[in-house]
């Protein structure tokens, strides 16, 4: 189907501008409109398509083709429109209450660079760096973030933020693993304390408890925490207690005081996993350029569905009223 649009333009007759009308089905630029810049944004990130795999689906499913240059430009084009809303996102970070941080390795151009994905009360915030250093985080929150990260045990957390709260899964996952290589050891002990004690903080602040019952309970977990640190562990277990326990005390149990702060930094270990298949299928990207336009899309696609929105529909929704912008 081609759709035909007649565009009116003409003179203001009292400042002598030049207006243009417009329609919010067409395009600001190129011949590729809102609903078709949203169905390739959605087969490059929610599939890992190649820009050549888009073109073979597209003209076996319509009969129309577009060529890679034409469906790259598109992609270009989507990613400058949503950039302003980016930039926002980046200047908001510094004032959240806390703010979830992983890392995982990322391609660019064959070297190796990182993808640093954070997410927040209300928005996902993901960039492309050649670095996993600590200044990629005091440039993104300055030289100390008056907040809670909820992170692993990566050294370039320390010290950085106010608060942290280290993830109980990888802590978990880390003893659960030495206790199955080491069945015969008090790995196996450690894991069972570990995991009963994740259970029951879990249990106490799904109840919503008062703030006196918070200042009890932390004081208890932290002495408990401690008791199970301070045991006579043979190793692996004895170094589990002296790397995790004990160099991070105090930062595990953050949510018994805190509401709203996770024990886990599951949330945004389920963000880096819907990024994985561009890295694994299209082995990361080619250019600098090209990594960022991924990284201001993936933003708000993953910001969307934070919010239950849907990524397809909002992005529509957002091109169009960029297209009304332009024309006006």
């Amino acid at each position: 189907m081609v759709t035909e649009f007649e565009v009116e333009e003409g003179y203001c007759k009292y400042c002598d501008l030049l207006y243009v009308g417009t329609h919010t089905e067409l395009p600001a630029e190129g011949m590729i409109g809102p609903n078709l810049q949203a169905f390739f944004t959605e087969l490059k990130h929610n599939f890992a398509g190649s820009y050549g795999r888009i073109s073979d689906f597209f003209e076996s499913l319509t009969g129309f083709s577009f060529s890679h240059t034409a469906i790259n430009d598109c992609m270009d084009r989507v990613a400058g429109q949503l950039e302003p809303s980016y930039k926002e996102y980046e200047e908001q970070l510094p004032t959240t209450s806390y703010a979830h941080s992983d890392e995982t390795s990322w391609p660019v151009d064959a070297k190796q660079y990182w993808l640093w994905l954070f997410v927040t009360a209300k928005f996902v915030f993901i960039a492309i760096k050649n670095s996993r250093a600590r200044r990629v985080l005091t440039n993104l929150f300055g030289s100390f973030y008056d907040g809670v990260i909820i992170s692993d045990c990566l050294k370039v957390y320390e010290n950085f933020a106010a608060a942290f709260q280290r993830d109980w899964t990888h802590l978990l996952r880390k003893s659960h693993f030495e206790a199955e290589k080491y069945p015969n050891r008090n790995i196996a002990k450690m894991h069972e304390m570990l995991s009963n004690m994740y259970d029951d903080v879990s249990n106490f602040v799904k109840t919503s408890p008062s703030f006196e019952q918070r200042v009890w309970h932390s004081i208890m977990y932290h002495q408990k925490l401690q008791r199970i640190a301070g045991l006579r562990w043979s190793n692996p277990a004895s170094n589990i207690a002296n790397d995790w326990l004990r160099r991070y005390e105090g930062q595990w149990l953050v949510p018994v005081i805190m509401p709203n702060i996770p024990l886990t930094n599951n949330i945004d270990e389920r963000g880096i996993r819907k990024v994985i298949p561009t890295r694994k299928l299209l082995g990361g990207h080619r250019t600098e350029q090209g990594a960022e336009n991924f990284a201001i899309i993936e933003t708000h696609r993953q910001t969307w569905r934070l919010k239950n929105e849907s990524p397809y529909c909002k992005l529509i929704e957002y091109l169009r009223k960029c297209n009304i912008k332009v024309a006006s």
